[in-house]
């Protein structure tokens, strides 16, 4: 991972899995989501029954969701039960 992005660590409780799930979230996420206006719990729905879903070659998972505010999109990576938000963006 690129030492020069700043990991900041939330662990949220996600029902639909049963149980917790570990979130990681680079700074240019967290300052994208706010940006954008959209909530954490909206993110965690883009992940969980996301409308678009696909893999990128590098291994990247980009899910789309549209929500009745807006589209919203998130790309991550997962590394064992270990989630982490790149970023989040408004789809065309």
């Amino acid at each position: 991972m690129n030492n020069s992005l700043t990991f900041l660590y939330q662990k949220l409780n996600l029902n639909e899995y049963d149980g917790c799930m570990n979130l990681r979230f680079t700074s240019h996420a967290q300052f994208r989501l706010h940006e954008r206006n959209f909530s954490i719990d909206d993110m965690k729905a883009v992940i969980r029954r996301p409308h678009f879903t696909e893999i990128s070659y590098d291994g990247k998972i980009v899910s789309e969701k549209t929500f009745p505010h807006g589209k919203l999109g998130v790309v991550y990576v997962v590394r064992r039960n270990l989630y982490i938000i790149i970023t989040v963006y408004f789809p065309y």
